[in-house]
């Protein structure tokens, strides 16, 4: 985030917005326990499980849920292109940049 107060501010616009997304989330499919959190007042992290091959996730939430993006990167330094809607192929580049995977893979099915 650009600062502290950026991040406060778009924690607002998200509570009203995740619900929109966690229902973008379900009809994308292959996308569970989708989770932002701030790690340190000036950081936030889009966390989840996918189920599917990553290299397709990032397109599908261009397209579907590009919106709270554009609301997020108005926040953030450094974003990709906006509309991420209209320039998908950034928006893909800029979130294979900033992904941070687990150092292992949950197995199983866990319901």
């Amino acid at each position: 985030m650009k600062s502290a107060a950026d991040l406060r501010v778009f924690l607002k616009v998200l509570s009203y917005r995740m619900p929109a997304f966690l229902k973008t989330t379900n009809a994308i499919g292959g996308l569970r326990d989708i989770r932002f959190n701030s790690a340190d007042g000036k950081t936030l992290l889009l966390s989840g499980h996918f189920e599917s091959d990553f290299d397709e996730l990032p397109e599908k939430l261009a397209k579907y849920a590009g919106t709270l993006f554009d609301a997020l990167f108005r926040h953030v330094q450094h974003p990709p292109v906006m509309p991420v809607s209209c320039d998908t192929a950034d928006f893909v580049r800029w979130i294979s940049q900033h992904r941070v995977t687990l150092p292992y893979q949950i197995a199983g099915n866990l319901n």
